[in-house]
């Protein structure tokens, strides 16, 4: 993992355009927007990462994620601080995962190369996540007419992925975890594949008393040559299997979409350092310029009991 050098590299980090792939953008409840980046850990994904030529004004090398062993492998880079916002949600809702590439609106390019196609998968866990807490309670791959979700579902949809919160879940606080895998064709687990998450802050109210069940570790329990994340989606010689294990039988079944309002926040690229406090500059991210580049490491901080996030992100 890396960082950034000096605080004065914040100011050179923002608006700037992203590589081709996908994020999260807004999450809607029941088709009421929170709002661009409530309630979301965003990835620090600013400019070019150094796979490609360098530009002037600074970069960040965590967008696409490949290495599913490392511990950002969980929540993305920075996923151990939370968002000052959580959604609230009951069981039953549905959430829609709003998913772009550039900018927030229907002109955007979203997930239309073929080596973004892939599987959306959905997991749900405790806040925070411990061994074995997460718990598959969506997913959705290929369909008969040999769509795959992320190029198809989700693509066709202007970026909208809808997931049902299961019903009777007991109340409490959650991180909910959607990812979209792009295959690529790859068969080697240092190029392939490319890796789209991160995990959303979720306040479970009502009086369900469903707790979930035990589940997988994240990372851990998802090996790098695991056959779904090689899957060659060029030859499909066999049928596909998605990593992380079977949906909970305690899941929802994939909801319609809801009647969408309007929507609420910005349209064009956030920059992160409204959440992540400026004077912080030893954080997971890469700076570089035509002429420099700076690097070093920090291991991140997951406490291990829940903390109500502060105004600002810490």
């Amino acid at each position: 993992m890396k960082y950034l050098g000096s605080s004065a590299a914040f100011a050179l980090l923002f608006a700037q355009p992203i590589l081709a792939g996908t994020r999260i953008w807004s999450v809607w409840v029941n088709g009421v927007d929170t709002g661009t980046g409530f309630g979301i850990r965003q990835e620090i994904h600013d400019g070019y990462c150094p796979d490609f030529v360098p530009r002037v004004g600074g970069g960040i090398s965590t967008w696409p994620f490949k290495n599913v062993s490392s511990i950002d492998y969980r929540c993305q880079v920075l996923g151990d601080h939370q968002n000052p916002n959580t959604i609230d949600a009951s069981p039953g809702d549905i959430l829609t995962f709003e998913w772009h590439d550039n900018n927030r609106t229907a002109a955007d390019d979203i997930l239309t190369s073929s080596t973004d196609a892939g599987p959306c998968l959905v997991y749900l866990s405790p806040d925070p996540p411990a061994a074995k807490s997460w718990v598959k309670i969506f997913q959705e791959t290929i369909d008969s007419n040999g769509a795959w979700c992320s190029t198809g579902n989700v693509a066709m949809h202007g970026g909208k992925l809808n997931v049902r919160l299961p019903t009777g879940l007991a109340a409490g606080k959650y991180l909910i975890r959607p990812e979209i895998i792009g295959l690529s064709g790859l068969t080697v687990p240092s190029t392939g594949p490319d890796l789209y998450f991160e995990c959303v802050q979720l306040n479970v109210l009502g009086t369900g008393s469903v707790p979930l069940p035990t589940g997988i570790s994240i990372p851990g329990d998802i090996a790098p040559n695991d056959p779904g994340l090689l899957y060659n989606i060029y030859s499909a010689e066999t049928p596909y299997t998605a990593p992380g294990g079977t949906v909970w039988s305690g899941a929802a079944p994939s909801p319609t979409a809801p009647a969408f309002g309007t929507t609420k926040g910005l349209t064009t690229e956030a920059a992160w350092a409204t959440w992540v406090p400026g004077t912080v500059t030893t954080l997971t991210v890469t700076q570089y310029s035509a002429t420099l580049f700076k690097t070093g490491t920090v291991t991140p901080s997951w406490s291990t009991t829940y903390h109500t996030p502060a105004a600002t992100a810490t």
